[in-house]
């Protein structure tokens, strides 16, 4: 039996046994189908990344066709995906085509609706995106560099008003000019040739404002020009300002106007200055104290002109004194038109007490006036106590140090330089007494300052040598020149060497006798 099995085995071969279920066979047979059909598509399609932006294979026709059918099955399936708008308010629109409901999923906030997202992703950069770009760019750096323009001058202006606000006129009064001078150093870089920058108008009717303060309104003409050339004046903003302007050409005008009624006066006294007395100045004196009552003269400035008739003759100083301190009525801009002149005449007379009341008065009511430190050194001076005009002296350099300053380095006023130059010759210490009045004529001159410089320097330089040859003439101070120099200056502009100064070059007087006894402001 075992046999004959065996046998048909080898006869018929291995016959298949079949296992799976009719369910089961179809399944396989569904499979191998998928298989074929995908092996059949890998023959003729391109291979596809899955991000749809690269294709292998494809050509040029084919890779548009299909990209234009992407979009075109992305942008009926948005639609499709839109929800019915009929009841959706206008502010709830897509503001770009205001047909579809804006994509508030992505943002509660936001203005588009998803198609039109879509397509402002794939917009692509043309000629006028390029150039709107350089344009944000260029307006970019324009204002930043507007806005350094306007840091850089408003910081000092904010400084200028916190000074002016605690009294320390003049650290405000170089705030703000320091703004200005900002301005000008924007324009001057300017390619445009204008000038493009301005710290304001209101910077300039501050820094008028800060003169006022001082008492030195004659020095803000200019700024006071410039606001009248900008027509500035005539706004209500700038109603101060133009009161200033006008009390200064009513002043201005008053002087003119008496100079030319009583010009061959002035040139008559001027010629025999010294040898006519203040009884023949009696009639024109009260001629000009008439005006006083005219509303079309300064008062202040008939008064003004009177005290400078006085100075053309002998025994005339209360007269002067007087009339000076009429300007001291009008207020604080005439302060530095009388303080100093009426100092001089008190200090000419030994009334030192009146000069220290004027000048600790005008110091306290502005602790920035250094240059009234002068005149209290001066009296120390004239009591022969160069010690104690150099405490002033350190004093005052105090409160120069605490002056806001922009960009100038401190320097101390000129007039005290040479205070301090006359208080070394009389100690004896030639080197820092020649310092001093270096530095002193560096800064500014004027006639005091010049004979004590023509003074000091034949003293140290002159005395005792031999001039030398130079052009055929005689050079002395053979150091520096500076005797020379100021030698020269005097000649050029007709002013005569002050007769102390003359006398102490000739021998006749010591430093002690010009500077302690002699005049107290060399003329």
């Amino acid at each position: 039996m075992d046999e004959n099995k065996e046998k048909e085995l080898l006869e018929d071969g291995v016959k298949e046994i079949d296992t799976l279920s009719e369910q089961e066979k179809d399944e396989v047979s569904e499979i191998l189908e998928n298989l074929k059909k995908t092996k059949s598509d890998s023959e003729t399609q391109p291979v596809t990344d899955w991000d749809g932006l690269a294709q292998v294979g494809g050509t040029d026709d084919e890779i548009v066709a299909e990209t234009a059918a992407e979009e075109s099955a992305e942008s009926e399936n948005a639609e499709a995906d839109e929800e019915d708008i009929s009841d959706v308010s206008e502010d709830e629109l897509c503001i770009s085509c205001g047909k579809r409901k804006r994509y508030t999923e992505l943002d509660e906030d936001y203005l588009y609706c998803k198609v039109c997202r879509e397509k402002m992703k794939k917009t692509p950069m043309n000629i006028w995106g390029i150039l709107s770009l350089l344009a944000t760019i260029v307006a970019a750096f324009i204002a930043i560099v507007w806005c350094g323009y306007g840091f850089s001058v408003a910081v000092p202006v904010i400084k200028g008003d916190s000074y002016m606000k605690d009294g320390n006129f003049r650290s405000a009064l170089t705030c703000y000019q320091e703004a200005l001078s900002m301005a000008d150093s924007f324009n001057q870089t300017s390619t445009t040739g204008q000038a493009d920058f301005d710290a304001g108008r209101k910077t300039y009717a501050k820094v008028v404002d800060a003169y006022y303060n001082l008492g030195g309104l004659v020095s803000a003409q200019d700024y006071l020009t410039y606001l009248e050339e900008m027509n500035a004046l005539s706004s209500p903003r700038y109603s101060e300002a133009n009161e200033y302007k006008k009390v200064l050409d009513s002043f201005a005008d008053t002087c003119k106007s008496i100079q030319t009624e009583y010009q061959s006066l002035f040139m008559e006294l001027s010629y025999a200055q010294g040898k006519k007395d203040i009884s023949d100045i009696k009639k024109p004196l009260a001629e000009i104290e008439k005006l006083k009552a005219d509303s079309k003269y300064d008062k202040y400035a008939v008064a003004y002109m009177q005290s400078y008739l006085c100075q053309f003759v002998e025994n005339a100083e209360d007269a002067q004194v007087k009339y000076l301190l009429e300007l001291k009525e009008g207020g604080k801009s005439y302060e530095t038109i009388w303080a100093p002149q009426v100092c001089m005449v008190y200090l000419e007379q030994g009334k030192f007490d009146e000069v220290e009341k004027i000048c600790n008065d005008i110091i306290k009511a502005s602790p920035e006036s250094v240059e009234f430190y002068q005149y209290l050194m001066k009296i120390q001076i004239k009591k022969n106590n160069p010690e104690k005009a150099l405490e002033i002296y350190d004093k005052a350099e105090k409160t120069v140090d605490e002056i806001y300053y922009s960009t100038e380095p401190l320097t101390m006023p000129y007039t005290l330089l040479t205070e301090k130059a006359v208080c070394h010759a009389l100690l004896g210490d030639k080197e820092k007494a020649l310092s001093a009045i270096e530095e002193s004529f560096l800064l500014n001159v004027d006639v005091h300052s010049a004979n004590v410089y023509a003074l000091l320097h034949y003293e140290y330089h002159v005395k005792g040598t031999k001039p030398s040859e130079k052009d055929g003439e005689k050079v002395y101070d053979s150091k520096d020149n500076g005797y020379d120099i100021v030698m020269s200056l005097f000649e050029s502009n007709s002013i005569a060497v002050n007769e102390d100064v003359k006398a102490a070059m000739e021998g006749k007087k010591t430093l002690k006798e010009v500077f302690v006894d002699g005049e107290a402001y060399l003329q």
